[in-house]
């Protein structure tokens, strides 16, 4: 019996033991409804209450008829709008299941399919694309799943070679082969379809690779040895040719012995494409010339003069022409940086740009002096250094500059850019960005209302330019993030994520989080947790047992979700380096590379004689022992002292010692050679040490800005 007819019979005051009866018999409104009245005065001797009873019994069925149908309409009007926005086909609530059909795999029906086709071209630096405005680009066509590998080959010579001529020279000067989006070579025989059924992709990419040099594969090394001591002797005519280019030079500077030190630096420049032997050598002599006007580095030097002007080296006109930009503090508007790129955008490679002649910062183009056949020019960037990053973002605006080879000196700081000037702007850049980041070790970027796509995709091409170019990057910028941004989200894991967060929080909130995870929560680390996840957006610390996953997803908001917009922005240009790290892997071994530690550095030091006398010997025993005790910071500061930049960009460091002694006893360091000219004229460890860290942790950088 229901309740609500118990409660109904009680208000009749039908007696009790009636209603147990009925109980007993299992009497209840489904049988009532269908009993005579003759029978139901076994139970309910009263005629009104039967009637009652059997009018409650009809009226209660109705009401449950209808809210049961009404919920059926209901779910069935919810399942209909499931299934549309699933299938994107429309279907009615009262029909569900001429939704449900699976539809047919129209692209295995299909007999052709759509690919795309890159082209590659083998450099000095490996494989690099060639870009749209270089005859290369991606190319689009649709073809049918028969085709072969080497029919696309076929295709990608038409297209990037049309006549048998493209930008880089005629196609018979080159080699040719094809490989997929891994890099990997695909046999000739293969077709579309089967490389579509392999990969399980929803569109195919195919790289034309060349390489210059119809039969280099086959040559022998005797050939080999022939072309490379062609090379050199090539190289020392041009260097006996470029002497009295370099007197001129020399003449019209304004020091006396630093100039010619820096002069050797630009000979060096325009030979080191040519022959890598010939530059070793010409690092060491450099490095043993009379040192610049700076009291501890050769760049950057004092100069008295701002302006830049027309020269010649080696017979090669140079062209310089000066770009001011806004002399104000701080970051450049946006709408300053997005007018001085749509004027530097308007100009062609092979033609001079014509600039505003108001600012504090310079730009010039000119073609490579050593090889004036080549595509690529050379951009030159003065950057005022209190303003390195609005100077370098306004330089990063044209994405041209990814093709150019880039020259940059710091304004009021006289050095030839032979690596190390260029070396020392990115790391100043970097220095700066990072302190507007968010985290501690390592650092995530934040949206910011005056960077837009613009400035953001012109962030990640410097972190490209200067990889690529020098080895440079900032090891602070957080691991993860930096996955994300070259190899996708879905690539970060767990693991990887949790540890640039745990580097990402400040040392208390690590420990606390660090509990956390190992679940030995102490009695002061609710305290910091709680401000974390408040600080996070949750106002409440989860329960013990789920504490992991919230951490988890905490790590992934910060990490990830809000920096997202960020990650996009950067992909764009950090495709450029998939060929260098193309996986979760190389970028792992990558950030490990780069860190610097006391012994790594110690390791690196290398004397540039054999043999060392006595009071060198011990000074350079101060010097090991000085930089092997280093922790991360102070090797940090060493590097950056001795070779521009703030993580490992070189293979060694050159020590070279002098016998200065009084006010003239200083280390000088050469950033562009990864030189040190060290006094040996110290009489203990401790009088080493005292000097060393004064000049570490001094402004030095600055010392000669006027």
């Amino acid at each position: 019996m229901e309740d609500d007819l118990e409660r109904f019979l009680e208000s009749r005051e039908v007696p009790k033991e009636d209603i147990r009866r009925m109980k007993t018999d299992k009497v209840d409104k489904a049988v009532l409804r269908i009993m005579t009245d003759e029978q139901m005065t076994k139970y309910i001797s009263s005629y009104g209450d039967r009637v009652a009873v059997l009018s409650f019994c009809e009226q209660t069925q109705c009401h449950s008829t209808n809210k049961e149908t009404l919920l059926q309409r209901l779910k069935n009007k919810i399942g209909a709008r499931k299934m549309k926005s699933k299938t994107k086909v429309s279907g009615t609530p009262d029909n569900p299941q001429n939704n449900m059909v699976r539809q047919r795999n129209r692209a295995g029906e299909k007999t052709s399919r759509k690919v795309e086709i890159g082209w590659l071209h083998f450099g000095k630096n490996g494989y690099s694309q060639v870009r749209t405005n270089n005859g290369g680009g991606t190319r689009h066509a649709t073809l049918a799943k028969t085709t072969t590998v080497a029919q696309i080959m076929e295709l990608g010579k038409g297209l990037f070679f049309p006549d048998g001529h493209s930008t880089k020279g005629p196609a018979e000067d080159f080699t040719f082969e094809i490989c997929d989006f891994k890099m990997n070579k695909i046999p000739m025989d293969n077709t579309v379809g089967q490389m579509y059924e392999q990969t399980k992709l929803k569109l195919l990419r195919f790289y034309v690779c060349t390489k210059e040099g119809a039969s280099t594969d086959h040559s022998s090394s005797e050939e080999n040895q022939l072309i490379e001591d062609e090379e050199e002797n090539d190289l020392l005519e041009d260097a006996s040719h470029s002497d009295d280019s370099i007197t001129d030079l020399q003449d019209r500077s304004h020091s006396s012995d630093s100039d010619g030190s820096i002069q050797v630096y630009g000979t060096r420049t325009e030979m080191q494409p040519r022959s890598k032997k010939i530059r070793t050598t010409s690092e060491t002599e450099t490095a043993e010339s009379p040192g610049p006007s700076h009291p501890f580095q050769s760049t950057p030097t004092d100069s008295k003069k701002n302006t830049s002007e027309s020269t010649e080296v080696s017979g090669a006109p140079t062209q310089t022409i000066q770009l001011l930009l806004p002399s104000g503090e701080g970051l450049l508007t946006l709408d300053e940086q997005q007018s001085i790129h749509e004027e530097a955008v308007q100009t062609a490679q092979d033609s001079g740009p014509n600039f505003p002649s108001d600012s504090s910062s310079q730009l010039s183009s000119s073609t490579s002096a050593s090889n004036p056949g080549d595509p690529e020019a050379t951009k030159r960037a003065s950057i005022c250094r209190i303003k390195v990053v609005g100077d370098l973002l306004a330089v990063f605006m044209d994405s041209r500059i990814m093709n150019m080879t880039l020259k940059m000196d710091f304004i009021n700081e006289k050095a030839v850019d032979d690596a190390g000037v260029s070396r020392e702007v990115y790391t100043a850049f970097w220095e700066q960005f990072l302190e507007q980041c968010e985290g501690e070790t390592e650092r995530v970027p934040r949206l910011r209302p005056d960077f837009s796509e613009a400035e953001w995709q012109a962030i990640g091409r410097i972190w490209v330019k200067g990889f690529l170019d020098h080895g440079v990057m900032p090891a602070k910028l957080s691991m993860a993030f930096i996955l994300a941004c070259i190899t996708g989200i879905e690539s970060v894991d767990t693991d990887i994520l949790m540890s640039s967060f745990l580097n990402f929080l400040p040392p208390i909130e690590r420990s606390a989080v660090e509990n956390a995870l190992r679940g030995r929560i102490e009695e002061g680390d609710q305290e910091d947790l709680l401000d974390l996840f408040t600080r996070m957006g949750s106002h409440f610390l989860p329960p013990e047992n789920s504490m992991k996953s919230a951490i988890e997803i905490m790590a992934h908001k910060a990490i990830l979700q809000e920096p997202k917009y960020v990650i996009d922005c950067f992909s764009t240009p950090m495709s450029l380096v998939k060929l260098k790290l193309p996986d979760k892997k190389s970028v792992l071994s990558l950030y490990e590379s780069k860190k610097p530690t006391g012994k790594r550095v110690m390791q690196m030091l290398e004397t540039t004689k054999v043999v060392l006398s006595q009071r060198e010997q011990a000074t350079l025993n101060h010097l090991q022992r000085y930089v092997k005790n280093a922790d991360e910071a102070k090797a940090e500061k060493i590097l950056r002292f001795c070779t521009g930049s703030s993580v490992i960009c070189v293979e060694k460091i050159m020590v070279s010692f002098n016998a200065e002694t009084g006010l003239n006893r200083r280390p000088v360091a050469h950033t562009c050679g990864a030189t040190l000219d060290l006094p040996c004229t110290y009489s203990s460890y401790p009088e080493f040490r005292t000097e060393f860290d004064n000049i570490l942790n001094s402004n030095y950088m600055e010392m000669d800005i006027i």
